[in-house]
């Protein structure tokens, strides 16, 4: 049986996605170098972990919606492919970033 959009889903979040958060004159705003559509913001640093993960979570599922082909990073090794399916993600938690997630901060 083919995997749900959820599962898919839930295993794209746990990919090595390069992100880029930077601080700006009203808080902080977040980049995903492979998803050229997507950003997140946020008043403090907090509230950004909350809101990178939720941004996240809606754009993945508009292109899983959709149908469209998603942007993903470059595979590193076949665990890293395992996981992008099979890997769930509780409800209502932000999953852990994986250990090869780049996390570039500007200040």
């Amino acid at each position: 049986m083919a995997p749900s959009i959820e599962q898919k889903l839930s295993g794209m979040l746990y990919q090595p996605w390069t992100l880029r958060v930077e601080r700006t004159e009203t808080g902080w705003q977040a980049f995903i170098e492979e998803l050229p559509e997507y950003v997140a913001a946020a008043d403090d640093a907090d509230e950004l972990q909350t809101a990178v993960w939720d941004s996240l979570r809606s754009l993945l599922m508009t292109y899983l919606e959709a149908g469209d082909t998603v942007p993903l990073p470059a595979m590193r090794n076949l665990e890293s492919f395992r996981t992008l399916i099979w890997k769930p993600t509780p409800r209502g938690r932000a999953p852990t970033p994986p250990a090869g997630m780049s996390v570039v901060v500007g200040l």
